[in-house]
């Protein structure tokens, strides 16, 4: 089977970078539920019927959601909107995009409600491409899996139980507003800029030119002094592209840097991009995996420096585009601390930047063999590995990658 065809229109869609295995493997589903054999039928009927490009972008595009998913998130956002409400005195903007079957808006609107917010002191809008999630989020009726944290107090408030099943209440229903749409062509409704934006885990899956566009569309829909909230794996990669880390530990938050200074150009990268795509300033001479361990590294000045002041000058000089700077300090750093994860993390960074995917899988597995619970390194070992074909090991790297993120959310959420 060959799907390209396909896979141009549901990326047209979507603006989502999938790949060809996940697309014909969803063909293949669709077709055998409409009794279909040929691909070049069903191509010509997903292109002239939306309904059916539809429930294609529905298997491929895999909503995993529950509520109140990551608590301090939403404890931050309840707190925030109470103060930005106190401070202007006009209704809270939130955006929840993208929404999947609507767990994180609704979250946010009992978060707020049990805030003490009245419902006219807050608007929540809430977007995803999937037209049959947003009908789904709209009936508001959800299984035991959407309800993983300890505390289900709220679920006891706000939802009719019917056996297996938790029908929520019309009240919370309707303080969301929920529109399919894609969030690079999405406008709001008021045309108003947004005070929150829960946009978390959606870059990931976004190419680079495509995450380039969704991190100038997210700037341009947030509020000046507004609070972005984005997913564990990405908060480095705002921080590199006109954003800073808002002082909340543990909500993954976000803020407009102010634009004293002209932007350099967004750098993106592909999926999984938790401290990657450092911006480039130069071309850097990468060290190999095996001579930044080596003792003749050392040189005078790394050994009389501090070794902690070295890889803080080695994230600063990443942050604010000095790729050159930050190689060097990185080096003189594992010449000091040979088994440090991340510097060797950071170090795999680089050569993927520059399309060293081999250089940079050394450098990640031995981050993960001296840190096994290294997400981050894990994430970007899964990407590689499906670039490079092998999608047997980038699901053992991705189910790696999930166990680790289950047990620190329930770490947070204890």
């Amino acid at each position: 089977m060959t799907g390209e065809h396909i896979l141009r229109m549901l990326r047209h869609a979507t603006g989502l970078d999938l790949s060809l295995e996940s697309v014909e493997s969803a063909v293949r589903k669709r077709m055998k539920q409409r009794h279909m054999r040929e691909i070049s039928s069903y191509e010509a009927e997903a292109a002239r019927n939306r309904e059916e490009l539809d429930a294609l972008i529905d298997l491929v595009v895999v909503p995993e959601s529950w509520f109140f998913r990551d608590a301090e998130a939403f404890s931050v956002a309840a707190q925030f909107a109470l103060d930005r409400h106190a401070a202007t005195g006009g209704p809270v903007r939130i955006l929840s995009a993208p929404c999947a079957s609507g767990e994180e808006p609704y979250s946010l609107a009992i978060a707020l409600h049990s805030a003490g917010m009245r419902q006219d002191s807050f608007v929540i809008d809430a977007i995803d491409v999937s037209p049959q999630v947003i009908r789904r989020a709209q009936k508001g009726h959800y299984w035991r899996n959407a309800f993983r944290t300890a505390d289900l107090g709220f679920r006891e408030q706000h939802f009719i139980q019917h056996g297996d099943n938790f029908e929520l209440a019309p009240d919370v229903r309707r303080l969301v507003r929920f529109r399919c749409d894609n969030l690079l062509t999405f406008d709001p409704p008021d045309g108003k800029t947004y005070d929150i934006i829960f946009c978390r885990n959606l870059l990931i899956y976004f190419n680079e030119e495509t995450q380039a566009a969704a991190l100038r569309k997210l700037r341009t829909l947030l509020d000046d002094e507004g609070l972005l909230f984005c997913g564990y794996a990405e908060t480095t990669t705002f921080c590199l592209n006109d954003f800073s880390r808002a002082p909340y530990a543990n909500a993954f938050a976000v803020q407009k840097k102010r634009r004293t200074v002209a932007s350099q150009k967004p750098i993106t990268g592909a999926p999984f991009q938790h401290r990657r795509a450092w911006p480039v300033t130069g071309t850097p001479t990468l060290p190999r995996p095996a001579a930044v361990l080596q003792p003749e590294n050392r040189s005078a000045a790394a050994e009389k420096e501090d070794p902690d002041a070295l890889f803080r000058r080695a994230r600063q000089a990443a942050d604010v585009g000095g790729l050159e700077e930050a190689a060097q300090a990185c080096r003189a750093y594992l010449g000091l601390v040979p088994d440090s994860a991340e510097a060797h993390f950071m170090l795999g960074l680089l050569s993927e930047k520059h399309e060293d995917d081999k250089e940079a899988v050394e450098f990640l597995r031995r981050a993960i063999y001296l840190d096994p619970n290294h997400y981050e390194a894990l994430c970007h070992l899964a990407l590689l590995a499906e670039r490079q074909g092998d999608m047997t090991k980038a699901q053992a790297y991705r189910q790696r990658a999930a166990r680790v993120f289950g047990r620190r959310s329930g770490e947070r959420e204890q």
